[in-house]
């Protein structure tokens, strides 16, 4: 339980802050309405996939667990 508890931290500590890093450097050349409103589509995409991989992951522990 303690590695799965360690992985979640590590993935989420380190792939949050380097894609919000590379998030940032993309979108550069925009103004300011764009680059806020594009960082946000890209929360609203990362909090999607989280809702969906939790959903599918308790999903396929039900049917094969």
């Amino acid at each position: 339980m303690q590695a799965v508890v360690s992985a979640r931290w590590a993935v989420n500590y380190l792939l949050r802050r380097f894609s919000a890093a590379l998030g940032g450097k993309l979108f550069a050349d925009l103004g300011d309405r764009e680059r806020d409103a594009a960082c946000s589509e890209f929360y609203v995409g990362i909090n999607f996939g989280g809702l969906v991989a939790t959903l599918l992951v308790g999903r396929l522990g039900v049917t094969f667990g």
